[in-house]
């Protein structure tokens, strides 16, 4: 059984949350958000408005069917055989009854795959976008990538559970884009970056995971913007490329991924390795300051 609402926002972001919000689901279903409608300015923003739509729908299994039992038709009993009489035998010596000796049950061997995912599941840490396991590690390691690193972007762009990281459908692909990437320009910048994941055909998280970081590694670390404060200050490409080439615009997503990047370095026993800070040093810089 398919329950679904639909809901309207004057935004895309605002219209997903609220059938999102409306569908009242439960914590544990699988829960689908796809757009139905873009939002319309209209005429000289007076005429013709609409407003954003979105449907929001989760499945549940549909309840079995009972068949009627059928009535069992009462069977004739049977007359006990009457036992013939046998001569009296000789009395036979009894048997001394046999000790069956119990078997003990041998233990049956793990299955190796079942085995290893079990120990797997134990030693990986989890998190709210569990990027800094599976499709984090796995990114990480073909971009050069941190997971870590990887997890603190998408904490910060997504909030850990937007529909860029759960997914929504776009003109009838579901895309994932847990970076943000190309989400910028315009009234609707969430909308732009689904629309840039769909042309990437980030159709899965692991995609759009290994995609965004590939992306990540080839824009920015490799040109010399490899911290998170570089990629919001462009300082190091020379003085006319300052303030260009911002991965970001919030003036305070360096101070709070690099909160978060220091909270899981601690929980993985990173911050006891040694550790290399790059800090630029600018001309009658303060000691200290209020500003973020």
């Amino acid at each position: 059984m398919i329950h679904e609402v639909t809901a309207q926002g004057a935004t895309i972001e605002e219209a997903l949350q609220n059938a999102r919000d409306a569908l009242h689901a439960p914590a544990d279903a699988d829960v689908h958000v796809e757009l139905i409608a873009q939002p319309s300015k209209g005429l000289l923003g007076l005429f013709g408005k609409k407003k954003a739509e979105a449907r929001a729908y989760y499945e549940t299994p549909d309840a079995p069917v009972k068949k009627p039992q059928e009535k069992k038709q009462p069977q004739p009993q049977k007359k006990p055989a009457e036992k013939a009489a046998k001569p009296a035998d000789k009395p036979q010596p009894k048997k001394q009854p046999q000790q069956k000796a119990a078997k003990k049950q041998q233990p049956q061997p793990q299955d190796a795959p079942a085995k290893e995912k079990a120990a797997a599941a134990e030693e990986t840490p989890k998190t709210e976008i569990d990027l800094e396991t599976k499709p984090g590690v796995k990114a990480g390691a073909a971009c050069k990538v941190s997971p870590v690193f990887l997890a603190a972007r998408a904490r910060q762009e997504t909030g850990g559970g937007s529909d860029a990281i759960n997914g929504v459908k776009v003109l009838g692909t579901r895309v994932y884009n847990p970076f943000n990437i190309g989400a910028f320009g315009g009234t609707n910048p969430l909308y732009n970056g689904l629309l840039y994941a769909r042309t990437k055909g980030w159709t899965t998280q692991a995609k759009a995971v290994t995609g965004g970081a590939a992306e990540l590694s080839k824009h920015y670390i490799n040109k010399g913007q490899n911290t998170i404060y570089f990629q919001r200050f462009n300082v190091r490409n020379g003085a006319g490329n300052i303030g260009t080439h911002q991965y970001m615009t919030n003036i305070h997503a360096p101070y709070n991924e690099a909160y978060s990047t220091r909270t899981s370095y601690s929980k993985y026993g990173i911050l006891k390795k040694p550790l290399v800070f790059e800090i630029p040093v600018y001309n009658s810089m303060p000691a200290k300051t209020k500003l973020p």
